[in-house]
């Protein structure tokens, strides 16, 4: 046959009467394989918004002098020795969403290599058993991130619609056991987080401001090291040894935000706290874990001082330069002056560095606050300069700044103060960020959640004015009153940044920016840590 169109040729069979016999047995018999999707639970079916609740109310009573509603802040809602749980009903966004966020601490993830180590090692576990769950859960608006914070701790984020939310948290507790964990799985996470510690500092950046950390952080551990635990093997085992002897023993910080009643938000707070408490089989006998505080260094009084490393990759065209300000405790003070200073220097920071000097094709600083410290860095990625020529660069903008400072026209540097005030003030976006906001004082155990407000209210008076924020640079940025670190990740073929030579000699190496130093563990030993202010 050929049809008409194209001509193409075909023929017409008859189908065996055999095949259409057996089709008309499929129909008889089932095939496991072959199925329907899973009904996802996590499909929301409340879009409705909860009525106000106690806490809320009551913070929403007009002060007494005056008729205007106070901003609402988190409410500790449930507490006990282990745990903590705030809660903040939206009252800005009203949707039907919520987030919940997680930080779970024990001294044993800082101090130690293996708790360090096997705590990466359990994330990329933890997720990926809930892979399906959380696929789930994604196709129904729900969010789910499971991750190692900054400060070294467990971080748990859940976000999105209300309505089924205490259910996906309850599915990540029944997976922190990892029920069906296998020798293979480990082996597999093994390897990716080898490749994880390989890479960490490939980029010169990264590595230079790893050095700084490193000097930082008392109880900090190197990458290097973590590597070289990690090659020695992880056996199933081990992991569930520190299931059993280390996630047992934690503390939480929990905060609930969004579209939930407060009943709720204690039963999810409970049901991933007793979670915690199961994994050793003793629940109710868990000791009292206190909130474990970051450990920061001191660098001492205008004490200078230099680390510098080669690059992780011996190929690598480019050199980092960092030079960090120790600045003081994390108050509010200490916080609006390097905010303003940073709103300042921003722009000519860029304008002569990068654009003008052309030192290198990143050029960039700001503030950096580290535990209970505020800092400020600036740093310069170069490809064409030796570090010593861009250390001395940085030194010299920050003079000229000063100068101009000093000289800067009264309107000028009322704009500045008026740009912070007005980004301090900006809307949130969205939730999520209106949470995330709020989170920051919980998770940095301060509990200042009027920290803003009060950053706002000092911008209004005398101190910030610009005789006292020049006064404050130079003290702080010239004199290094607060003590100075400069860091470097160098370049293969950067001969000078290694050069130890006098302090006054112009012509000298890195020795006349400060004190160098052959390793960060080194100086550490030299370093008093900073009295703990927490909460004041």
């Amino acid at each position: 046959h050929k049809e008409p169109w194209f001509e193409f040729q075909f023929k017409q069979v008859k189908v065996p009467e055999t095949l259409v016999n057996e089709w008309s047995e499929c129909r008889k018999r089932t095939l496991p394989e072959l199925h329907l999707p899973e009904k996802n639970i996590f499909i929301p079916t409340d879009f409705g918004l909860v009525e106000p609740q106690p806490s809320t109310v009551k913070q929403q009573q007009p002060l007494s002098d005056t008729s205007v509603t106070p901003t609402l802040i988190p409410t500790l809602l449930d507490s006990s020795s282990t745990h903590n749980l705030w809660y903040l009903q939206d009252t800005v966004f009203r949707v039907p969403k919520a987030v919940v966020r997680v930080i779970a601490f024990t001294e044993r993830f800082l101090t130690t290599l293996d708790g360090a180590v096997l705590l990466d090692l359990y994330v990329k576990l933890v997720s990926d058993s809930m892979n399906h769950t959380a696929y789930l859960a994604n196709l129904a608006g729900l969010e789910l991130e499971v991750a190692v914070n900054q400060t070294g701790f467990l971080d748990i984020t859940f976000h999105g619609f209300h309505d089924k939310l205490a259910l996906l948290v309850t599915a990540l507790s029944q997976h922190l056991s990892l029920p069906h964990l296998t020798e293979p799985r480990v082996a597999l996470f093994c390897e990716e987080l080898g490749k994880d510690y390989s890479n960490a500092l490939l980029k010169p950046l990264k590595h230079a401001d790893n050095l700084r950390l490193r000097v930082l952080k008392r109880n900090e551990l190197q990458i290097e090291d973590k590597l070289s635990y990690l090659r020695k093997g992880v056996r199933m085992e081990r992991v569930r040894w520190f299931i059993t002897e280390i996630l047992s023993q934690v503390s939480c910080e929990m905060f609930v935000c969004g579209n939930v009643t407060e009943n709720v938000s204690i039963e999810i707070g409970r049901t991933l706290q007793s979670r915690f408490s199961d994994l050793n089989g003793t629940r109710g006998t868990q000791t009292n874990v206190p909130r474990v505080r970051l450990k920061v260094c001191e660098l001492g009084a205008a004490a200078n001082w230099v680390v510098t490393a080669p690059t992780m990759n011996a190929a690598e065209e480019n050199s980092a330069v960092q030079l960090y300000f120790q600045l003081g405790h994390d108050s509010v003070y200490m916080r609006t002056m390097a905010d303003l200073v940073s709103e300042i220097i921003h722009e000519p920071l860029f304008a002569v560095l990068r654009t003008k000097e052309q030192l290198g094709y990143v050029v960039n600083g700001g503030v950096r606050v580290t535990g209970h410290v505020v800092g400020f860095v600036i740093f310069v990625q170069t490809s064409t300069f030796a570090v010593r020529h861009v250390a001395s660069r940085i030194f010299a903008f920050l003079e000229q700044f000063h100068l101009d400072l000093v000289k800067m026209e009264p309107a000028k540097f009322q704009s500045f103060i008026t740009s912070l005030s007005n980004s301090l003030q900006q809307k949130d976006a969205n939730l999520k960020e209106y949470t995330s906001k709020q989170w920051t004082h919980i998770d940095d155990g301060n509990y200042r959640f009027r920290f803003r407000e009060e950053i706002l209210e000092l911008l209004k008076t005398e101190t910030t004015q610009q005789q006292q924020v020049a006064a404050f640079f130079e003290q702080k940025f010239l004199k290094g009153e607060g003590g100075r670190l400069l860091t470097a990740s160098v370049k293969s073929g950067d001969e000078q940044a290694t050069d130890t030579a006098e302090p006054n000699d112009r012509e000298g190496g890195l020795a006349r920016f400060g004190l160098v130093v052959e390793s960060s563990e080194q100086l550490k030993q030299q370093l008093s840590d900073f009295a703990m202010n927490y909460g004041q």
